[in-house]
């Protein structure tokens, strides 16, 4: 949930964590119960690395519309198949 900023004219300025569907315009001040307004704050934002903010954006992108495929991958070539038993191993 997110916290809200909050000024007591009296007590000075304090933080309430609300729900957003709650109205978070006015508030009461837990130490005297007077009207508080609320104040304007910076949202916390959080440094990714490209990666992680890459593999965030893909999974975003595909929640509502998953990304549609339009031919069948090309099989691997001849060459790039293990022999034997290591044909069964996981590639890269």
């Amino acid at each position: 949930m997110p916290s809200y900023d909050y000024r007591c004219r009296f007590c000075g300025p304090f933080t309430q964590i609300r729900s957003i569907r709650e109205d978070t315009a006015h508030s009461t001040c837990p130490g005297c119960e007077a009207p508080a307004t609320r104040q304007f704050s910076v949202p916390m934002l959080i440094d990714r690395t490209s990666p992680v903010r890459r593999a965030m954006a893909s999974a975003e992108a595909s929640s509502s519309e998953p990304a549609v495929v339009r031919r069948k991958p090309s099989a691997p070539a001849e060459s790039a198949r293990l022999p034997g038993k290591l044909a069964g191993l996981p590639r890269p």
